[in-house]
């Protein structure tokens, strides 16, 4: 006789009990052996279920990747391998935005794994939107996967991109984590003092046609505000984040003392709330799916596929090819091949007043002789070698400010002054061809400094 299925909430019930006991038993353990550092658990998923354990634990982590290698003929790392050959700003951010509502409030939260990783064409966006987003978030710590994966890379100056994770031999991906690290360690991103909590009732393990995917919202909400889960105890009100705008849940109704949206249909949930006031004024514009921050610095157009960061210190551009941003202090045309653009002030005094801006401008990279089975680039056959290979790009930077006494140096890959780049000034602005190819070398990265004696007046 066949034995009988459990009964699907006592069994999820089991093992959310089960793994609690476990992690208290080895926490335990570790304490008693005198580790005071914070203990965490579940490291990989988004699912709805994993919320109320993640309570209970010290801090919240998760992994999240974009545009992770599949290999059809199985053995990881093996040809052909397929990876998902798309910008993620078309996609809500990708991976980042996923992890939204994966942080419980309440709770210092990490992610110790992410990548945008190769051979994809956008990836060098990646550092650009996880920095910014996880800024806006407030969240605590970020650990990219991987520096390297093996030692060999490190010690060698150049080293093909054999692998789909390591960064350190990829100029562009090494020089996108700069836009990153500005964002959020720097904190040049404000945080968001606006917040949508996800609420989970405490008992909804034992039911067992409770949804395991989170909806979509809470997600999306995450490009404008605040958000992560809060479990509901029994007969209990929680105390809300300041600056709560909204809750939102799966259940129909909740005996809430703040407006509660049940998530259905992604956009008509933010069409309701946008006609309710409870996402402020120009943070949504459903016509073409754009979300503006509620600090204002951060914007993603998913229909157009652009993404601008634009701040005090720095400004950030992500856009495709014949697309233009504007910043408040800088703008970007650009002209030929996608291109991620950071212009950055390095010396602590907003972009305006600074005497020393780095501008990066990139593109992706690749092996020599890295074939694909077709134009999309979706499914690689074989991984090519030396030397790398920079797609050239080209575009036009304007910045809102005259530099008097200021050069312009293009940069070698290790950093060193390449060549000097002509200014020119039009209407009150200084006006920078870019361009990727320059007397046969790479170029990335500029140096924009006073070497005036004295302040610029």
């Amino acid at each position: 006789r066949a034995p009988e299925k459990p009964d699907a909430g006592l069994y999820t019930r089991f093992l959310n009990e089960h793994h609690l006991a476990i992690y208290r038993e080895m926490t335990d353990a570790l304490r008693a052996m005198g580790v005071r550092q914070m203990t965490s658990d579940i490291s990989c998923t988004a699912k709805a279920i994993n919320a109320i354990p993640r309570k209970q634990f010290d801090y919240v982590d998760n992994h999240f990747y974009w545009a992770h290698p599949v290999f059809p003929n199985g053995g990881f790392n093996s040809l052909p391998s397929v990876v998902m050959n798309e910008s993620a700003v078309g996609r809500y951010a990708g991976g980042v935005s996923s992890m939204f509502i994966s942080r419980v409030l309440g709770r210092p939260f990490t992610i110790t794994e992410w990548d945008y990783v190769n051979p994809n064409c956008y990836n060098v966006e990646g550092a650009f939107l996880t920095g910014a987003y996880a800024a806006l978030q407030d969240w605590s710590g970020l650990c990219r996967f991987n520096y390297a994966q093996d030692v060999r890379q490190i010690n060698r100056p150049e080293w093909p991109l054999t692998w789909f994770f390591p960064s350190v031999n990829d100029p562009l991906r090494m020089l996108s984590e700069r836009a990153g690290f500005l964002f959020f360690v720097r904190r040049d991103v404000r945080r968001s003092e606006i917040v949508y909590p996800f609420l989970i009732p405490a008992e909804s393990m034992k039911d067992p046609s409770r949804p395991d995917d989170f909806p979509a919202l809470p997600n999306r909400l995450g490009l404008i505000g605040r958000t992560g889960t809060m479990t509901v105890p029994v007969g209990k009100t929680p105390v809300f984040p300041d600056g709560t705008r909204a809750l939102l849940g799966m259940e129909k109704a909740m005996d809430v003392p703040l407006p509660y949206i049940p998530c259905g249909v992604p956009q008509e949930d933010l069409k309701r709330m946008v006609d309710a006031k409870l996402i402020p004024a120009g943070c949504y514009d459903p016509s073409a799916d754009v979300y503006t921050s509620s600090t204002g610095e951060l914007r993603l157009e998913r229909q157009a596929n652009r993404f601008r960061v634009s701040t005090p210190y720095s400004e950030g551009f992500v856009l495709k090819e014949n697309q233009s941003l504007n910043g408040t202090f800088a703008s970007v045309a650009n002209r030929l091949c996608f291109g991620a653009f950071l212009v950055a002030s390095i010396d602590s005094r907003p972009l305006a007043e600074s005497g020393r801006i780095l501008i990066l401008h990139l593109t992706d990279s690749k092996n020599s002789g890295m074939r694909f089975t077709g134009p999309d680039m979706n499914t690689c056959t074989d991984h090519g070698g030396l030397p790398l290979l920079v797609r050239r790009g080209e575009a036009e930077l304007t910045l809102k400010r005259i530099f008097r006494g200021f050069r312009c140096y293009a940069l070698d890959l290790d950093g060193s002054r390449f060549a000097e780049v002509a200014m020119n000034v039009k209407d009150g602005s200084t006006v920078l061809s870019l361009k990727t190819a320059n007397k046969g070398k790479v170029i990335a990265a500029y140096e924009l400094v006073n070497e005036r004696k004295g302040k610029e007046k």
